[in-house]
C-alpha cells in the first residue's frame, strides 16, 4: 500500500511528519499553557534584580531632578526659612510633593514638571491664608496636573488664551493711558477711525494690529504655538477643567459676548483684516485644535482649569491673571 506523504497534528504536545511509509517523525513538540508561563516566569525572576537596580537608579534620578527644580522655585519666594520650613513639614504641603515626585520619576517626559511646581508653590503660599478656598482649587489642579500631558496642558492653555479677556493700553502724546476693550465697548467710527475719546482717536486697522500681535506673534507661534496638537475635550471635562454648554438640535447654545464674538471684533475678523496675512496664521492654528472658531464657544473654563492655564503660561514667561 502507498501512503500519501502528509504532516498532521499529533496529540496536544506534538506535530507529527508521515513519509509515506509508515515511519513517523516529530518535527517541533508543542508547548503547553504550564511550559510557556514558566519560561516567561524564569525570564523574569533571572532579570528581577537587575530591572530593580535600573529602576531604582533612574527613580532617584528623576526624584533629585524633581526636588532640585523645587528648591529652585521655593528659593525666589519671599519668606523666611523658617516660615518656609514650617509650611514644608505640614502633612498637606507633604502630600502634594510625594505624589507629584512620584507622578514626575513614573514618566518625566508626560508630566509637566513646571507647571506642577508653579502650583506647588502657589499652595504653600497661600497654605496660611485665612480663606482655605483658593488653596484648595490649587490642590485639585495639582491633582489633575499630574494626569495630564504635557500636550493637554498645552491645548487647554490654549484654549484659556482665546477665552481670556484683553484690554489695551495705548499711551496719549501726553504720557497718559487709554484702556481699550473693542470687544466691550462701542466707538463711534469715521472715516476708518475708531474714536477712543473727543480728542483721540485711532486706525481701525493698526487698532486691530495691535490685538493681533497679541493674539498671534511670531515669539507665541515658536515657543507656543508650534507645539500645539489636538487633544480630546471630553478629558478636560471629566477632570473638572472645563465645563461643556449644550448643544441642541444640533446647534450650539450662543451666549451674549461669547469669546469667539469678542475675537473676531478685536482683530477685525469681518471688518477688512480677512486677508491679512497674521490673521491668516492665527486661525489656521485655531482650525487645526478646534476644526472651526466657533468651536471655542462651548466651554467654559472652571477655577481648576483656571489655575492650570495661568501656571502654565507662567513657565514661559506669560503673565495670565486669574481673575479675568
Amino acid at each position: 500500500m502507498v501512503f500519501d506523504k502528509s504532516i498532521r497534528g499529533g496529540d496536544e504536545a506534538n506535530i507529527v511528519h508521515t513519509d509515506g511509509n509508515n515511519n513517523t517523525t516529530i518535527i517541533h513538540p508543542k508547548a503547553d499553557k504550564q511550559e510557556i508561563e514558566g519560561i516567561v516566569k524564569a525570564i523574569l525572576w533571572d532579570n528581577l534584580p537587575v530591572f530593580l537596580s535600573v529602576a531604582k537608579a533612574q527613580v532617584e534620578e528623576r526624584m533629585n531632578l524633581f526636588v532640585d527644580k523645587v528648591f529652585t522655585k521655593l528659593s525666589s519666594l519671599n519668606i523666611t526659612v523658617e516660615e518656609l520650613q514650617a509650611k514644608l513639614s505640614t502633612p498637606d504641603v507633604q502630600y502634594s510633593l510625594a505624589e507629584s515626585a512620584k507622578m514626575f520619576a513614573k514618566n518625566p517626559e508626560r508630566v509637566d514638571q513646571d507647571t506642577l511646581i508653579d502650583l506647588i508653590t502657589q499652595k504653600i503660599e497661600k497654605l496660611d491664608d485665612d480663606n482655605q478656598e483658593e488653596p484648595a482649587v490649587i490642590d485639585m489642579a495639582i491633582s489633575v496636573v499630574a494626569k495630564l500631558s504635557k500636550n493637554q496642558i498645552r491645548w487647554l492653555a490654549f484654549l484659556y488664551y482665546l477665552h481670556n479677556n484683553f484690554i489695551l493700553s495705548i499711551k496719549n502724546s501726553d504720557n497718559t493711558f487709554n484702556k481699550i476693550d473693542i470687544a466691550n465697548n462701542t466707538y463711534k467710527e469715521e472715516n476708518n477711525h475708531f474714536f477712543i475719546s473727543q480728542f483721540v482717536r485711532i486706525k481701525k486697522e493698526e487698532l486691530y494690529r495691535y490685538y493681533l500681535n497679541y493674539y498671534f506673534n511670531a515669539d507665541l507661534e515658536q515657543n507656543f504655538y508650534a507645539k500645539l496638537e489636538k487633544s480630546d475635550a471630553s478629558i478636560f471635562v471629566s477632570l473638572g477643567c472645563i465645563s461643556q454648554i449644550p448643544i441642541v438640535t444640533g446647534e450650539l447654545v450662543s451666549y451674549v459676548n461669547s469669546p469667539v464674538a469678542k475675537i473676531k471684533k478685536r482683530i477685525g475678523y469681518e471688518d477688512g483684516m480677512e486677508n491679512d496675512v497674521q490673521l491668516k496664521k492665527f486661525m489656521k492654528y485655531i482650525n487645526k485644535l478646534f476644526d472651526n472658531i466657533s468651536y471655542i464657544d462651548q466651554y467654559l473654563f472652571t477655577s481648576i482649569g483656571r489655575y492650570i492655564a495661568i501656571s502654565f503660561f507662567k513657565t514661559i514667561n506669560i503673565d495670565m491673571k486669574v481673575n479675568t
